[in-house]
């Protein structure tokens, strides 16, 4: 039998069609050796259609990793590198390929600190915010690491001073769109904290390419409302609902938290009357979750998640309670500490939470009908699973946790009725800590690029942390 390197010559011998049948079943290392010593294969790896089939198959995983450009603007190796990256990213965090990092480190510079980062889908760009409402977009994978300026609403304010000004903000990121557009729905408090102080909502639309040069984003709202007093819990946006949860009195000396519902109007200030309810939701429990999912609205709190339907709004006259589709209730015990954002795959909406005993859930509810949902608790029988230190990130498809000097990566999938399961636990041990480090915390992790990154907020310092 011929080696491979024996093959050689002008004629392939393999048709595309078997070349890409092959390739599918090699992994990253096994694919490089192959184009490496076969000319068929070679060839084969030089037409942009052979890796669009790679790429295709990584934006229709679950929690998939998006193009951070127009494919046209990729050269062939630019699309070689990117599925290389990804392969190797697979293997080392859901299969037993050991799992190794470059470790990098940066400054951040907006002068009022950090409120929250965020890393958006694809793993190339982080987005923070500063405590007076001012956003900005890190590109990771630029050679020099900058801030660059996109929205927000106030001029610069001192952190120590004006520390509540912004008090929850959203985004909703566009997967119809080749390149990264998102949404921003920001809130806060807009002048002293006292009676009588005015809430303010605006929202912003950005889009980030990937050549480290192209930012646009839109330097006025697009909506903007104002509101007075109350308290604004939560908020939550998508490409034309925008759903508040306030807390108000309830005129016995308590409070109860009302969910506003509005189909905001990109062309003005005003909101559309198409649609704008207000729902009255039956508990007293403040509410830390909101999200909006296709047509669901979820909410949630310690001990429980409704889910509404837009539809069932809109049936909705104002100032009316009305009956969720889905209503979970859980107990003290095991009460939700963290909810992923839920999304819907497969024709159901999902939702991933580590309950208070630390056990990773996921549930699968209908979209229409309030069928009985179906829970499974994951990696509970594993035999790594004492070995997990709490859980600090995690995803629709990974948990992460640092614990002294070793990463824990925990990747789970399962299938569409929950009855095949698939958990995998792999460690890292972290060189030594650079003693600027202090004690980091994880603002995001990118199971398909196979990046961490870290926040030090005691030295304004980032840690990104690749996939080798």
């Amino acid at each position: 039998m011929k080696a491979l390197s024996d093959v050689t010559g002008s004629q392939n011998i393999f048709p595309p069609e078997v070349l890409c049948e092959i390739f599918w079943h090699l992994d990253s290392h096994g694919l490089l050796a192959a184009k490496l010593t076969c000319r068929s294969f070679y060839d084969a790896t030089r037409s942009r259609q052979f890796w669009y089939r790679f790429i295709g198959s990584f934006e229709l995983m679950r929690g998939g990793s998006k193009i951070d450009r127009p494919l046209e603007r990729f050269t062939v190796l630019d699309l070689e590198r990117w599925v290389i990256r990804r392969l190797r990213a697979y293997e080392s965090w859901f299969l037993d390929s050991p799992l190794s990092f470059r470790v990098r480190q940066f400054q951040y510079s907006p002068k009022a600190g950090i409120y929250q980062a965020e890393l958006l889908p694809g793993g190339r760009w982080l987005l923070t915010t500063t405590p007076c409402g001012q956003f900005f977009a890190y590109d990771l994978d630029a050679p020099g690491i900058e801030p660059q300026p996109l929205f927000g609403f106030g001029e610069y304010c001192d952190e120590e001073e004006m520390h509540e000004n912004l008090t929850s903000f959203s985004i909703w990121v566009d997967s119809s769109r080749e390149i990264l557009s998102f949404r921003a729905v920001i809130c806060g408090w807009w002048g002293p904290v006292a009676e009588g102080h005015l809430n303010k909502t605006q929202i912003y639309e950005a889009t980030l390419e990937g050549d480290g040069q192209k930012f646009r984003s839109t330097g006025t709202p697009l909506y903007t409302s104002w509101t007075h007093g109350d308290d604004k819990s939560s908020v939550a946006i998508s490409d034309k609902y925008l759903a508040e949860v306030w807390t108000v009195e309830n005129g016995m000396g308590g409070f109860r938290p009302v969910l506003l519902v509005c189909q905001y109007d990109m062309a003005g200030e005003v909101r559309s009357s198409q649609l704008e309810a207000r729902v009255e939701l039956v508990t007293t429990e403040i509410l830390y979750h909101i999200h909006i999912i296709d047509d669901c609205i979820v909410v949630a709190g310690y001990t429980f998640i409704e889910v509404y339907t837009i539809s069932q709004i809109q049936n909705l006259g104002k100032q009316q309670k009305l009956s969720p589709l889905h209503r979970l209730q859980f107990s003290l015990t095991s009460h939700i500490r963290r909810l992923v954002q839920p999304f819907s795959y497969q024709g159901f909406l999902w939702m991933i939470f580590v309950t208070h005993r630390e056990d990773i859930r996921v549930m699968r509810l209908a979209l229409t009908t309030s069928d009985c949902p179906l829970e499974v608790t994951l990696g509970c029988d594993s035999p790594d699973w004492d070995r997990l230190a709490r859980p600090t990130y995690f995803n629709q498809t990974v948990t992460v946790s640092l614990h002294y000097q070793t990463i824990h990566v925990l990747a789970y999938s399962w299938d569409k009725d929950l009855t095949e399961r698939h958990f995998h636990v792999n460690h890292y041990q972290l060189p030594e800590r650079d003693h600027r480090w202090g004690h980091p915390s994880i603002v995001g992790a990118d199971a398909t690029t196979g990046r961490i990154v870290l926040l030090c907020r005691s030295q304004k310092l980032y840690v990104i942390l690749d996939t080798e």
